[in-house]
């Protein structure tokens, strides 16, 4: 099997200048970059169902715009341990809608919005109060970007019926139309792009779409810094890694998240086209990119708290051992009364290991006496790492911490426990010089 560090799936032409700077950021970083086109998409999903591929991180540019890449996605959220924007995420994101009613419970200020049904749900509204939107008003469909749909400084109800037909299958925002602030003689319009944890706040003429970078200086002259807060709780809402997202200063001094989130990000330089991303921050995002996949595709080992039961749980049913059904109450919580006993014992260790966020693997084992040694060992019953993260090194950085931290309690050695079918796992004991020294018998009672 080939296993590369990042997947990425594109089909825009116009990508190709971004795809050379992430593959030239990658291999600065010592990673590998497999590129799925739609030349080579029914390649890979062969080699794919073969066993014969296999990545550490993915990131989806296609699936938006070309529906054949949705095998890949599908199988990229079911076996790739680190994803760039996840599907689920990105699909949530797109929702004008729903973007709208958790900004607002995350305390983002919006403009006054009507949310109406689609068409096909009911084709016949009673006209709303159009009053708080103000004499004119911004008509959206909740889905699509590039202005498909919408329809500037509409006044009248008519308008909105008409507007909904136009995609009948989804929701329709009603916007109050938004006048910028004049700031240091510009429209305070704003793109602000985030990735990975970078905020890159631009000013944004929204009629000619031309990016221009704030300044450090015009951040602390006209107290922008707003910018960067507001963008860091979006990322939160929207789980997201790779996004930008517009802001406005209105007239009456309100800062308002006037379009959610946009994904996929157009990507083009500025040199390349007048309407792209200033050519430093497409640089630099492409190396926040491969930084992160470079982050996250090492494993984070810790101990286990009472948080990660739920996880625990899963893994070792993946090892085959079963575990109560949480319907029945009393079965479940006399199965996690164990767990926390043995997360708080300090004569067990109970670790796990962490890749891209989520919970991939877990060690657990006792420090225990023997009647001819003064000092104790580490016992280790149990070693799984999930499907989808196995083959990179989980199982290795687990028993690595598990050796560090035996040494540190003084044990004299380390014994574990594997069933004849783990010849994997054999193989990893051995190499880290662990013997054969017998064979393990059990009596089930």
């Amino acid at each position: 099997m080939t296993t590369y560090d990042l997947c990425l799936a594109w089909s825009w032409e116009y990508d190709a200048d971004f795809v050379a700077r992430l593959g030239a950021a990658c291999a600065r970083r010592g990673l590998t970059l497999h590129q799925v086109t739609p030349d080579t998409l029914s390649t890979a999903l062969t080699r794919i169902a073969s066993g014969d591929l296999a990545f550490r991180a993915f990131f989806d540019r296609a699936s938006d715009g070309d529906s054949a890449f949705l095998p890949l996605v599908e199988w990229a959220a079911a076996h790739v341990p680190v994803l760039i924007n996840p599907f689920a995420a990105a699909r949530r994101a797109w929702d004008k809608a729903t973007m709208h009613l958790e900004f607002i419970t995350a305390g983002l200020y919006t403009p006054y919005t009507i949310i109406l049904p689609p068409y096909h749900e009911r084709p016949e509204l009673s006209p709303s109060d159009l009053a708080p939107l103000g004499g004119r008003f911004s008509i959206k469909p909740a889905h699509g970007g590039g202005g498909a749909g919408v329809v500037n400084k509409a006044e009248a109800w008519a308008q909105v019926a008409a507007a909904r037909q136009r995609f009948p299958a989804d929701k329709y925002l009603l916007q109050e139309w938004i006048t910028p602030a004049l700031v240091g003689g510009r429209r305070a319009w704003f793109r602000v792009i985030h990735c990975c944890g970078q905020t890159f706040p631009c000013w944004w003429d929204s009629q000619t779409h031309v990016y221009t970078p704030v300044t450090s200086s015009e951040e602390s002259l006209y107290n922008l810094s707003r910018l960067r807060e507001m963008t860091a709780i979006i990322a939160r809402v929207c789980g997201l890694q790779l996004f930008s997202t517009e802001i406005a200063w209105a007239t009456d001094g309100r800062l308002l998240s006037v379009d959610y989130v946009n994904d996929p990000l157009d990507l083009r330089a500025q040199s390349q086209s007048a309407e792209g991303v200033p050519d430093e921050i497409v640089t630099t995002i492409a190396g926040c990119l491969a930084e992160w996949v470079a982050e996250q595709s090492r494993a984070c080992v810790r101990p286990a708290t009472v948080a990660d039961i739920p996880a625990l749980l899963l893994l070792l049913a993946e090892l085959g051992r079963p575990h109560a059904d949480p319907a029945d109450a009393a079965a479940f919580a006399g199965v996690t009364d164990v767990y926390r006993q043995h997360i708080a014992d300090p004569d067990r260790l109970v670790s796990v290991a962490e890749l891209g966020g989520r919970i991939v693997g877990a060690l657990g084992g006792a420090y225990r006496t023997r009647l001819n040694w003064p000092t104790r060992e580490l016992w280790i019953a149990d070693l799984v790492v999930t499907e989808s993260a196995r083959g990179q090194g989980i199982g290795l950085a687990l028993m690595d911490d598990a050796i560090t931290r035996a040494r540190q309690a003084g044990c004299h050695r380390i014994a574990l426990e594997s069933g004849h079918a783990r010849q994997a796992a054999h193989q990893l004991y051995r190499s880290l010089g662990f013997e054969d020294k017998g064979i393990y018998f059990a009596l089930n009672l």
